[in-house]
């Protein structure tokens, strides 16, 4: 990935070596997973990209896209990176991740923390992009990706970004850099 600006390489989720994340639903056994993944642009920007197997990972459902990162801004400021996923006890999927939607003009990278729901029934399916909703905005305001860490040629969060359940809510942390602290960590609880 890299900074729609300049070309500086941004560390993410496919950066050495690519990881995803995945959860299970308790209630039935449902495995969802998610990661960052170019196939829906054709290799140009990353999107989140999500599949659930009902058979204990034997067989897998075709990848989605689930980021509601718009589709009518420029293509480098569609990049959507480092998911996290968690399920409450109501079932709820929820898909957190960064994306760059409010970067402009003006010097510094503005960069955002999302979530994403499915609350998955029969006749709304979490295969289905449609299904994927309610976005949340994680982040107050957006910060400066550029005030980050940079490591070996590329600015880097960390990899200290998690969603969990509590209940029926769910609980994100995530990094989010300023020039002041470059490594600060944030909560946020987003309820039904």
């Amino acid at each position: 990935m890299i900074d729609p600006d300049t070309g500086h390489g941004v560390s993410n989720s496919s950066s050495y070596p690519p990881f995803g994340a995945v959860a299970v639903d308790a209630r039935n056994g449902n495995l969802y997973a998610v990661w960052e993944d170019t196939r829906f642009s054709n290799g140009e920007y990353s999107s989140i990209a999500f599949a659930m197997s009902a058979d204990a990972g034997f067989h897998w459902s075709t990848p989605i896209p689930v980021n509601k990162t718009p589709g009518n801004i420029a293509a480098g400021n569609r990049q959507a990176w480092m998911p996290t996923v968690a399920v409450t006890a109501d079932g709820t999927i929820g898909v957190a991740y960064y994306d760059f939607r409010f970067n402009d003009a003006s010097t510094g990278l503005p960069t955002d923390y999302w979530l994403v729901h499915c609350q998955p029934s029969a006749a709304t399916p979490a295969n289905n992009p449609a299904n994927w909703g309610n976005e949340t905005r994680l982040t107050d305001v957006s910060f400066d990706l550029e005030s980050a860490l940079d490591v070996f040629g590329s600015y880097f969060l960390g990899d200290y970004m998690g969603l969990a359940a509590a209940g029926d809510d769910l609980v994100a942390v995530f990094n989010q850099a300023s020039t002041a602290d470059s490594g600060s960590i944030f909560f946020h609880r987003v309820g039904p």
